[in-house]
């Protein structure tokens, strides 16, 4: 790409990816249930009036022509701006500028790696038999236990988006230590509010007994909110308070929840490696072309594959915020190493594990006070980044 027209190309093309996400999304979606709605409401008129059929037929016929040609013209609009988009790409990319670059030779071990890479995305996909023929072709092992827990955790987020908490319930079963008391408590309201709303009061208020007690000192003012939808019974669909929970946002949090904690469990980050690499680079793109440009002008070149750090500053965009170069402890305020890896908390924050075996050999009950916040951990309960 000419470095010196990317500014440019970029700044034209920023709002393209939001308009095709509106008018695919939010339009095509608003049409199609305007014609639904169009649909239902012939239907009752003609099921209550046949005599009224053939008007109502001919009324509708015209409306509902009007809103599928929107509906096209939506999707032609959309079509047009991604086409202009790809073509004014072409045009402004040119093979000469990246052919000039002097790309190192990739070893087999950085094969390796991204073959690892490309792997683990189909994991979280579920697409394990896509994975079994990558490593025939591509000669890559996978650890069978892992891939079985993917595929689990897999299955537990499809089961969620379609409303069916049974295979979360197994799992929870199953991996009883790796359960956040927020998972349970969520998980627990959706179960009891369904059940009052489905009029089994019995059912859910055996349930409450059994697993609210263990709750209520933590969360006594949810519990507490909770009970109050014993009072309300079936008509608990229509309150404000618990609305909520008869939509799908609940189950997206519920599947956010459990996926952040499955991928704790296997010591895993809950975003694909794959995916964090291409969404930084796309963000560092524009600066890492801008300072090619710029040392080809200065004949610094050579410094690009002098050393392991990029000699410019990258953007800190959302996408990879969460990761830093270093680690300094909290505690000990030293540099985390090798020898001396981070230690991670139950609560999530971290100090390096020289650090927390101090506090730990301190502490008569043998537990790691967070210095951030007052939550405890044992010494079994505590990760150590073993990839540091």
């Amino acid at each position: 790409m000419e470095r010196d027209r990317v500014s440019v190309f970029a700044e034209k093309w920023t709002g393209v990816g939001e308009a095709v996400e509106r008018t695919w999304r939010t339009d095509t979606i608003n049409a199609i249930a305007n014609i639904k709605q169009l649909i239902a409401s012939a239907k009752e008129a003609i099921q209550s009036d046949e005599e009224y059929a053939e008007v109502c037929l001919k009324t509708n016929f015209k409306t509902f022509k009007k809103k599928t040609k929107q509906l096209s013209d939506a999707h032609k609009s959309g079509y047009s701006k991604a086409a202009k988009f790809s073509t004014s790409l072409s045009k402004t990319s040119t093979t000469a500028s990246l052919s000039s670059i002097d790309f190192p030779v990739i070893s087999q071990d950085d094969k390796k790696h991204l073959f690892a890479l490309v792997s683990d995305y189909l994991q979280r996909r579920g697409d394990i038999e896509a994975c079994r023929q990558l490593e025939k072709e591509a000669g890559v092992s996978y650890d069978k236990a892992h891939v079985d827990m993917m595929e689990q955790m897999h299955k537990v987020v499809v089961a969620l988006h379609e409303h069916d908490l049974g295979p979360l319930q197994s799992w929870m079963i199953d991996n009883h230590s790796a359960c956040s008391d927020g998972l349970l408590l969520l998980f627990l309201k959706l179960q009891i509010v369904q059940l009052l709303a489905d009029g089994k009061t019995s059912d859910a208020l055996q349930l409450s007994q059994t697993q609210l007690p263990s709750l209520y000192e933590k969360h006594s003012a949810e519990v507490n909110k909770l009970m109050r939808a014993f009072v309300l019974g079936d008509g608990v669909k229509e309150d404000k308070d618990f609305v909520y929970y008869f939509s799908d946002n609940v189950w997206l949090e519920l599947s956010q929840v459990f996926s952040h904690l499955a991928c704790a469990a296997m010591d895993i980050h809950f975003s694909s490696p794959l995916t964090l690499c291409i969404n930084a680079g796309c963000d560092c793109v524009v600066p890492i072309l801008k300072w090619m440009e710029l040392s080809e002008m200065t004949n610094t070149k050579s410094l690009w594959f002098e050393d392991d750090t990029m000699p410019i500053e990258t953007p800190s965009n959302s996408s990879f915020q969460p990761f830093h170069s270093i680690f300094v402890c909290p505690i000990s305020r030293s540099l985390a190493s090798v020898a001396d890896p981070p230690a991670i908390l139950r609560c999530g924050h971290a100090m390096n594990s020289s650090s927390a075996k101090d506090i730990a050999s301190s502490s008569s009950r043998r537990v790691v006070t967070c210095s951030y916040c007052p939550e405890s951990t044992s010494v079994n309960g505590i990760r150590v980044m073993k990839k540091w």
